[in-house]
C-alpha cells in the first residue's frame, strides 16, 4: 500500500528565441516543492514534512545553436549548452545509525558540439561535462554513491537509412 499523501507544487518553463533562421537561444527549467503531508503506515521511513525522494529542487538549461553550411551541399552546426540540477534528498528514518537524510550535490554541466551532416551521414566532435563536475548524482545512506560522468571529449559518427 502507499505510505500516505504528498503535495507537489512546481513551475515549468521553456523559452526559445530565434533572432535568425539559423540561430537559436533557449532556456528551460523547473522549480519543485514536493513533501509528505500525511503518513498512513504503521512503520515508515518518512515523517510528515519530509521531501519526496529523488525530486530535485530545481533544474534549468540554457543553450545556443547555430546552423550553417560547410559547403553548398554539406550542412553544419555548433551547439553550446549549460545544465544545472539542484540537489535532491533520500530519506530513511528506520536505518539505525546511518544518516536519516542524505542529499546529492548540485550538478553543473557544460557541453559543446560541432557537427556536419552529409546526406544521411554525420560526424560530430563533442565535449560533455567540460567543467568536469563530479558531484554526487545519486546519494545513499550507505555511502555507495554514484558520481557524474567525468569530462568526455570524442567524435561521434551517425547514419540514417
Amino acid at each position: 500500500s502507499n505510505i500516505g499523501e504528498s503535495e507537489i507544487k512546481g513551475l515549468d518553463w521553456s523559452l526559445t528565441f530565434l533572432p535568425l533562421d539559423s540561430l537559436a537561444f533557449g532556456i528551460s527549467g523547473n522549480v519543485i516543492s514536493a513533501e509528505f503531508t500525511d503518513i498512513n503506515a504503521v512503520s515508515s521511513t518518512h515523517i510528515v514534512g519530509d521531501d519526496l525522494d529523488r525530486v530535485p529542487e530545481y533544474s534549468y538549461m540554457i543553450y545556443s545553436k547555430y546552423e550553417f553550411n560547410w559547403t553548398k551541399s554539406t550542412e553544419g552546426y555548433m551547439r553550446l549548452d549549460y545544465n544545472e540540477q539542484g540537489p535532491f534528498k533520500i530519506t530513511n528514518r528506520d536505518n539505525g545509525f546511518l544518516p536519516a537524510v542524505v542529499e546529492t550535490d548540485t550538478l553543473r554541466y557544460l557541453n559543446a558540439s560541432l557537427g556536419v551532416d552529409m546526406g544521411g551521414w554525420g560526424i560530430e566532435i563533442f565535449g560533455r561535462n567540460l567543467l568536469d563536475d563530479r558531484g554526487l548524482s545519486i546519494a545513499s545512506q550507505t555511502q555507495q554513491n554514484a558520481q557524474a560522468r567525468p569530462r568526455t571529449i570524442g567524435v561521434e559518427f551517425t547514419t540514417e537509412w
